[in-house]
């Protein structure tokens, strides 16, 4: 069965700082989460990525704009 929904996969990295913050606060991981990426997204900053070098984790491109990977896999998918 194939997946409804896209779920990105975290760099073990992220999921280590969210786990050890969640025990801290004594919340769920998926709570800690999604309170972290509501605020950012909440703002009108641009969130500012970087590759992490040590993951498969990639740069966003700047909004309006995709990386050639992404046009590829939209190209791909019609």
């Amino acid at each position: 069965m194939s997946a409804k929904w896209y779920t990105p996969q975290l760099s073990r990295e992220i999921v280590r700082r969210l786990y050890h913050r969640a025990k801290f606060e004594q919340i769920p991981m998926t709570v800690l989460a999604n309170r972290i990426m509501e605020k950012a997204l909440a703002t009108e900053h641009t969130v500012e990525c970087r590759r992490d070098t040590n993951s498969d984790t990639r740069a966003v491109p700047p909004p309006g704009k995709r990386s050639k990977r992404v046009e590829s896999a939209v190209v791909a998918s019609r």
